[in-house]
């Protein structure tokens, strides 16, 4: 009767286990498909706004076109949220705006963070950019969050950033 009950106990136990598992495994996949739903709706937002990182931060004047366009790092020690980039993906209808702006295919804007990732600078790239268009990207560009620091870096310096809003 001892191993009877000791076998059902096993059973038992097993069953449970089992099932437990297979309700984690439910979950997980119920998980990553809504990660799946979540990261689609934002592809849209990625393909319009990239925000590559480009070095430490200088004088924006000094800095021309050839001398940062092949400088790209592949880590930075500053990151953007998703938050910031589909909110310059929203504010690109108010950006390109005009007859001219609407006309560019491509922004390309350098901007600059301090060592706290605060704004302290940007420079559009853009020859055919008027005074208008500039005008509304530094009002866009104020509203920006600050960068977020990357853990795992000694210390934090300004850098430069490419800015790229498709339109």
């Amino acid at each position: 009767m001892n191993k009877l009950f000791g076998i059902l106990l096993l059973f038992f136990g097993i069953t449970i286990i089992s099932h437990q598992q297979i309700l984690a495994s439910n979950l997980i996949n119920n998980d990553a498909d809504s990660k799946k739903t979540m990261n689609s709706s934002n592809d849209g937002v990625n393909e319009n706004v990239s925000i590559i990182p480009l070095g430490e931060s200088e004088n924006l004047a000094s800095l021309s076109e050839e001398e940062f366009g092949t400088n790209y790092f592949y880590y930075s020690q500053w990151t953007w949220s998703e938050s910031t980039l589909e909110m310059l993906d929203k504010s690109s209808a108010f950006i390109f705006r005009s007859k001219k702006s609407s006309e560019i295919e491509e922004l390309r804007v350098l901007v600059s963070i301090n060592d706290k990732g605060k704004l302290i600078g940007y420079k559009v790239l853009n020859e055919e950019a008027d005074k208008g268009l500039i005008e509304r990207v530094g009002y866009v560009l104020r509203k920006m969050p600050r960068a977020i620091p990357v853990p795992g870096f000694d210390n934090y310096e300004g850098m430069n950033f490419e800015l790229m809003i498709g339109s």
